[in-house]
């Protein structure tokens, strides 16, 4: 799937074996570890291999490509979407493009009624862009987060589907 503008050519296609490289350079950044529920720090190796694997539960996980590099990833497993992005490619609207697709697939093709989304209290730049496609605060609470080694303040975001086509597709 493609979408692109602005400028860049921006793909999505499904994570694989072939996106470890890419995947551990990414998240061999703190900025970027620092902000995921179960990524650990240091970057292990091992455990990266592991998410760089087809996905086969309910839902999926895409690679989000940058004139055909791997730059981050989106997913929705389940009812929850997830995404990162390498720290060189923040700020120039690539995860909200991939955050746009995302939930037009999981509102669309797999007919999902409702999105969630954790993001750490202090991630800004994520509460921002979730807000922006209608999602609201639906929970808070103190979570162990993996990387940081720190119980950490959390928030549960929620879109649903009524909302979403309220909102419009982006």
């Amino acid at each position: 799937m493609k979408r692109g503008g602005g400028g860049m050519r921006i793909s999505y296609r499904a994570l694989g074996p072939q996106d470890l490289g890419a995947l551990s350079d990414i998240v061999g950044h703190w900025e970027v570890v620092r902000q995921l529920g179960s990524f650990p720090w240091p970057a292990d190796p091992v455990f990266n291999a592991t998410r760089a694997q087809a996905y086969q539960g309910d839902g999926f996980v895409w690679a989000i490509l940058r004139d055909g590099g791997m730059v981050g990833t989106v997913a929705v497993t389940g009812d929850e979407l997830g995404y990162m992005l390498h720290p060189g490619q923040w700020r120039q609207g690539i995860g909200r493009r991939a955050v746009g697709a995302a939930l037009a697939e999981a509102f669309g093709r797999l007919g999902r009624g409702r999105i969630v989304a954790d993001v750490w209290a202090d991630n800004a730049a994520s509460l921002g862009v979730l807000a922006g496609f209608g999602f609201v605060r639906v929970r808070d609470e103190v979570v162990m987060s993996k990387a940081r080694g720190v119980p950490t303040a959390s928030c549960r975001l929620e879109l649903t589907r009524t909302a979403w086509e309220a909102h419009g597709i982006p």
